[in-house]
């Protein structure tokens, strides 16, 4: 079922959400008037979305217990993000900052692919491509390692990210 590969503490979960799951999210993504432009991809607070959409609340739920269980991490908070042809993220360690502006720790990140029907968007990790794949989670020390986007080329991409701290 779940394919594991390790490099530098990367975990990558194949079939971790549903075809049926991530075509759910691109098209509630779609229709969700939510959108907040940022660094040239637009995203969907997550948290500032209605509980009341059953469907979306359940694949919300699923993809954080199965995290929370498997590797005892605390959302800090996620985001389905829309990432346009030519859009790229820089490689970069996570810092946050709450509402207070007082620095909060992001220990690890996941990323989720809603799609693969895109050219580039591959995830860089140190210096490990990850080809993107469907369904497909990528778990991270976001703190720790250098990580960012290939530039996409060809067709948008679409992904279910969460930032996650440690328990101390």
């Amino acid at each position: 079922k779940s394919q594991k590969k390790n490099f530098h503490t990367v975990k990558v979960f194949d079939n971790f959400l549903t075809n049926d799951e991530c075509d759910f999210l691109i098209n509630y993504f779609k229709k969700s008037p939510h959108h907040e432009d940022y660094r040239g991809t637009t995203i969907i607070r997550l948290e500032d979305t209605s509980v009341f959409n059953f469907k979306k609340s359940y694949i919300r739920f699923k993809y954080t217990h199965k995290i929370k269980q498997k590797f005892k991490l605390k959302k800090n908070y996620d985001q389905l993000v829309f990432w346009p042809v030519s859009s790229y993220k820089l490689k970069h360690k996570d810092i946050d900052y709450n509402s207070s502006n007082k620095l909060v720790s992001v220990d690890w990140t996941s990323v989720c692919y809603l799609n693969d029907n895109f050219d580039g968007g591959e995830t860089i990790i140190e210096d490990e491509k990850i080809k993107p794949k469907k369904g497909t989670l990528v778990l991270f020390p976001s703190k720790r390692l250098y990580h960012g986007v290939s530039t996409v080329t060809k067709s948008p991409r679409y992904t279910f990210i969460s930032w996650w701290s440690e328990y101390n």
